[in-house]
């Protein structure tokens, strides 16, 4: 702990030399590491939210959409929520920026499952339109640039940023499958959502 102190109190004495869509108060925040904590059981009904969807091409002046979870779930037999690691829209996650291409690249195989991908980032929705757009994503993103549901599913954080974490959701809202943020792997591979939601197509 006395070392994770100090180094981020040397980031904060560098902060000057970062860009400064990193110097943010979500920085220093987030800057000494909590470990995500397995709270939640699988088959519990995880904590409900609502926020506001990413819209790659908004209308002026118009006010942004919202998703509530609990609704969202509603509408798709299985929900893969993926709490999502992105510093800035100039400066990627290098354990998450694989996932999320992942995820995009295999999004038939996902929803040829009866899910859907929804995902949160701790971003605002203007730098989130541009990740949207560089990386051509196509599954809705949601901000959350407090990162308040970070916290709210004990996801953890370091160095600056929340942990990524993975849940995957029924249409009930249950919780049937999850994965925290681990050193050997950051996040689940693509083929451990797919084989997930292949054996709950069995009731």
């Amino acid at each position: 702990m006395v070392q994770a102190l100090q180094t981020g109190l040397d980031t904060l004495k560098n902060a000057k030399l970062l860009s400064p869509k990193l110097r943010t108060r979500r920085l220093v925040n987030h800057l000494l590491p909590i470990p995500a904590t397995p709270i939640l059981r699988i088959g519990q009904i995880p904590p409900d939210f609502e926020l506001p969807l990413i819209e790659p091409d908004p209308q002026p002046d118009s006010e942004p959409a919202k998703i509530r979870r609990s609704e969202f779930c509603k509408t798709h037999r299985f929900t893969v929520l993926s709490f999502t690691r992105i510093f800035s829209d100039e400066h990627y996650c290098p354990l998450c920026f694989p996932h999320q291409i992942a995820l995009r690249d295999n999004i038939k195989q996902i929803r040829d499952l009866g899910a859907e991908v929804l995902m949160v980032a701790g971003i605002p929705s203007d730098q989130g339109r541009k990740v949207i757009s560089d990386l051509h994503l196509n599954y809705p993103v949601l901000s959350d640039p407090n990162c308040g549901t970070f916290r709210l599913y004990h996801t953890g954080q370091a160095l600056g940023a929340p942990l990524p974490a993975t849940f995957i959701l029924d249409n009930h809202g249950r919780l049937r499958y999850q994965y925290l943020f681990r050193f050997q792997e950051a996040n689940p591979p693509i083929n451990e959502i797919l084989q997930t939601l292949i054996s709950l197509q069995v009731p």
